[in-house]
Formats: structure tokens, sequence, C-alpha cells
């Protein structure tokens, strides 16, 4: 009779295989899912997110509205880890997070009367630049010597060792390389 029982155990044992592996299969991918290696990387996001703490900054959120300001920045910080760790998903949710603060202590600042001032400088304006007082050297410039060479024939008196005849050197004035 134990024998009977035995083999009823297996038989049990064996229908629930087939359930218990399609389960692992399902968790396994579903973990898997979650992964960086799916995940995209939130570029634009994190973009985003650094010029809401510009715009907060900008209206003075850091002393207007310090405590989410530093929450913000804070986030922020753990989203720029986690993105060079290539934690894409973690990294998403700690700039969505840090986005949102800064967005709300932006508006807080504002609120309070804040005003918006550009983190740039001022544009001062240009007028034209001073006159130069660079004198030019005395002598010819090298295309204008090139200029004169080419239409007056020159004897090549011993300048730069040339022979006479159809050389590109003789086409130069003496001591001129190109």
């Amino acid at each position: 009779m134990t024998g009977k029982l035995d083999r009823k155990d297996k038989k049990r044992a064996w229908a629930w295989r087939p359930a218990l592996f399609l389960l692992f299969c399902s968790i396994a991918a579903s973990g898997l899912a979650g992964c960086s290696l799916f995940h995209d990387r939130p570029i634009q996001l994190m973009s985003d997110t650094a010029a809401a703490l510009r715009a907060a900054k900008e209206v003075s959120a850091d002393s207007l509205a310090p405590e989410k300001f530093r929450l913000a920045n804070e986030a922020f910080f753990r989203a720029q880890n986690e993105y060079r760790l290539k934690n894409f998903a973690i990294a998403e949710k700690y700039a969505k997070r840090a986005r949102r603060l800064a967005e709300e202590s932006e508006f807080d600042a504002l609120r309070q009367g804040s005003a918006r001032t550009s983190l740039l400088p001022p544009d001062e304006p240009v007028g034209p630049p001073p006159p130069s007082t660079y004198e030019e050297p005395p002598g010819q410039l090298a295309t204008e010597m090139m200029k004169q060479g080419s239409s007056a024939p020159q004897t090549n008196s011993g300048g730069s060792g040339a022979s006479s005849g159809g050389s590109p050197s003789s086409n130069y004035p003496p001591g001129f390389s190109p």
C-alpha cells in the first residue's frame, strides 16, 4: 500500500512541475523587464530636471524655499549617480522627484514675490574695437613679391641656389621658399 501512495505522490509532484516552471519563467521575465538592460536612458528627463533646477535658482528658490530646493538638488545628485551606474529605472525615479521638487520650490519662491533674474551676465553694449596700434613691418608682402616676380622676368643671381631654366623655384624671388 505504501508503494501506491508513493506513486500517487510522484504523479502529483509531476503535475505541479509545469505550473511551477511557468511561474518561475514569468517571475524571471518580469524581473528582466525591470533591468536597466531593457530600460531606455532618461536623457531628456535628466536635461529637463537640470533646466528646472536652473529655473528655480533664477527665482532665488535656494533662499526662499530652501527645503524643497535642497531636496531637489539631492534627488538630482542621486539620479546622476544612478545614471552613471547605468541604473536607468532608478535614475528616472530620482529625476522625476527632483524635477517635481524643483518646480514646487520655484513656484513657492514666485508666490513669495520673487522676480525672475537671469543667471547670465548682463548684456553690455559692445562698441567698435579700439583702433589698432600695430605697425606694419617694413618691406613687401610675399604675395606682392610673387606677383612682381611672375610679371617681370628675374635673373637668378644666386639667391636660393636654383639652376636657371624651368624649375619651379625660378618664379620665386631669392630667399623665398613656399
